[in-house]
């Protein structure tokens, strides 16, 4: 997919792949850096050797939304009366 950045790679002191890329290769392939960028991968965009820019993802969870239905899927099924209690021990102390 990229040619070009595989010689051009290098990790950052936080254990992330680093991949360098020029202005030209960042218009070109924009899609597919995109694509990666979506996937995790971090970019440093360089004009002549000059470092300009990084695109790093942002790290934002993604919460799914429960409904009822999905409520009734998670309940316990057991015959331990006391299940809840147990577990509000566990967790809570």
């Amino acid at each position: 997919m990229f040619d070009k950045i595989q010689s051009h790679v290098y990790a950052s002191t936080m254990n992330t792949i680093i991949k360098k890329i020029g202005t030209r290769e960042l218009l070109r392939d924009i899609k597919n850096i995109k694509a990666a960028v979506k996937e995790g991968q971090t970019f440093e965009v360089y004009d002549r050797s000059t470092p300009l820019f990084r695109i790093t993802p942002i790290n934002t969870p993604q919460h799914k939304k429960y409904t009822f239905a999905h409520l009734a899927d998670m309940q316990f099924s057991t015959a331990e009366p006391n299940l809840s209690q147990q577990v509000d021990e566990i967790v809570y102390g």
